[in-house]
C-alpha cells in the first residue's frame, strides 16, 4: 500500500463496509507512521514535543473517530492490533499516549498484557494506568503501588489510587 492509498483508506474508513476493513485501516496505519519515522531516535524527554509525535497522535485520533461510529471495528481485531503494536514501539514517543488510552477504551480488555508492559514506559505508563483502570484485571497491582509511592503528578497518582480500589460491580436491581 502506497502513502496515498493509506491516506485514502484512513479518509474513508467510516463508511468503508466491505469485508476486510479492519485489516485494510491496520495496514494503513502502519504505512502512515512509516511514513513519518524519522531516521534517528527522537527525545520523548524534552518539553517540546516532536513532529513525530504530533503526527502519531493525530492518526490515532483519527482512527479514535472511527471507532466511535464503527462498534463493528472495536475489541480484539485488526484495527488495535495495529495500534497495540504501535504503542509498544517507543520510537514514537509520546504520540502513543491516544492509542494506549484507545486500547483501553475500545479493546474491550483485550489488551490488558499491552497495557501491563507499558507501566514502565516513562513516555505512557500514566495513560497506561488509566486505561488498565477501565478494566477489571488487577494483575499490575505490585506496580502500581510502587507507582503511587514515587509519582508526583497528580493525575496519574489518582489513577494509581483507583486501580488499586476494588473494581466496581454492577448494582442488581430487585
Amino acid at each position: 500500500m502506497t502513502g496515498d492509498e493509506a491516506r485514502a483508506v484512513l479518509q474513508g474508513m467510516e463508511g468503508d463496509k466491505a469485508p476486510g476493513v479492519g485489516t485494510r485501516i491496520a495496514e494503513a496505519l502502519a504505512v502512515m507512521v512509516d511514513e513519518v519515522r524519522p531516521s534517528g531516535l527522537i527525545d520523548s524527554t524534552s518539553e517540546e514535543w516532536h513532529p513525530l509525535e504530533h503526527s502519531v497522535w493525530r492518526l490515532f485520533a483519527r482512527v479514535q473517530e472511527c471507532l466511535h461510529e464503527r462498534k463493528d471495528l472495536r475489541g480484539k481485531g485488526p484495527v488495535l492490533d495495529a495500534i497495540a503494536d504501535l504503542c509498544v514501539d517507543t520510537s514514537l514517543g509520546r504520540g502513543r499516549q491516544l492509542g494506549v488510552l484507545l486500547l483501553g477504551e475500545r479493546g474491550g480488555g483485550g489488551y490488558d498484557e499491552v497495557l501491563n508492559t507499558l507501566l514502565v514506559d516513562p513516555a505512557v505508563y500514566g495513560h497506561a494506568l488509566d486505561a488498565l483502570t477501565r478494566s477489571q484485571d488487577r494483575s499490575a497491582r505490585a506496580e502500581v503501588e510502587r507507582i503511587l509511592e514515587s509519582e508526583k503528578i497528580g493525575w496519574i497518582r489518582r489513577a494509581a489510587k483507583k486501580y488499586l480500589e476494588p473494581p466496581k460491580t454492577p448494582k442488581r436491581r430487585s
